[in-house]
């Protein structure tokens, strides 16, 4: 946990400060893709590894769209975890998605 204190602290100190409009420099668009890959292609890391394990393999098992799955769990997740099965990249496609969004919204300063 503490590697990604570490790596996500420049953004997040930068958001104590005033803002500051930056334009994307090449330095900054390294750093983004440097912590997409660092969080986007995780493997067995983290407490809630498991937990995604488990999720993915429920959003899969159903092949319709009924309300047990739907009514009790966010749907674009649920979708998101069926696109990335189809496509072959499974857990790591649905990481890889997520940390990009959270990333992008790190980097909207």
């Amino acid at each position: 946990m503490f590697p990604y204190f570490l790596m996500l602290s420049p953004p997040l100190f930068a958001c104590w400060v005033q803002p500051v409009r930056t334009r994307l420099t090449l330095g900054l668009a390294l750093y983004f893709l440097a912590l997409l890959l660092f969080m986007g292609l995780r493997d067995r890391t983290g407490a809630d590894w498991f937990g995604y394990l488990n999720i993915y393999s429920v959003a899969n098992l159903y092949t319709g769209f009924d309300e047990i799955e739907f009514g009790k769990s966010e749907q674009l997740f649920v979708l998101l975890n069926r696109l990335s099965s189809a496509l072959g990249t499974g857990v790591y496609g649905v990481n890889f998605v997520c940390a990009l969004l959270f990333l992008i919204g790190i980097f909207a300063w």
